[in-house]
């Protein structure tokens, strides 16, 4: 049985972003070092990977945006 997971707001961020700048998941997968389908699973909001901070400042650097354009102040999804 699939589990439904529930895409968490800094997730639908990071894709709007990468659509607006016309660059795809595996290149931003590769920008932070890791393998694409880690990066897929943690968009779909997969609770056995957890965003670091380290990783989410490493995200907002390679897309060159504020983090809190990403993440947001209240973004409760980003503290895992």
């Amino acid at each position: 049985m699939k589990i439904q997971m529930t895409q968490p707001t800094w997730a639908i961020n990071v894709e709007r972003l990468l659509d607006t700048q016309g660059r795809r998941k595996d290149w931003l997968a590769g920008r932070l070092g890791m393998h694409p389908s880690q990066l897929r699973h943690m968009l779909r909001g997969d609770t056995r990977y957890h965003l670091r901070p380290d990783l989410r400042r490493r995200i907002a650097e390679v897309l060159e945006v504020p983090e809190g354009m990403i993440f947001g102040e209240g973004d409760q999804d980003s503290s895992r």
